[in-house]
């Protein structure tokens, strides 16, 4: 088992890596901590809790918006 606490600008580099494919952006005095732990090879149980701001946006997501522009 992890547990990683984070500050705003930590969370956006590690959110890649805990969770799905996002760019993620923070507010001001965001805070997170992360419980992560692994069940098998193909399964991981993540529990989060964050206080501030905070907008993900899957990576899959804005490439489809980005190609739909032009």
């Amino acid at each position: 088992m992890q547990i990683r606490e984070f500050s705003g600008e930590e969370f956006e580099d590690v959110a890649r890596e805990i969770y799905t494919p996002v760019t993620a952006r923070t507010g001001p005095g965001f805070h997170g901590r992360s419980v992560v732990q692994e069940l098998g090879e193909t399964v991981t149980l993540c529990r989060s809790r964050f206080r501030g701001q905070i907008r993900a946006v899957p990576i899959g997501r804005m490439a489809r918006e980005r190609r739909s522009m032009t």
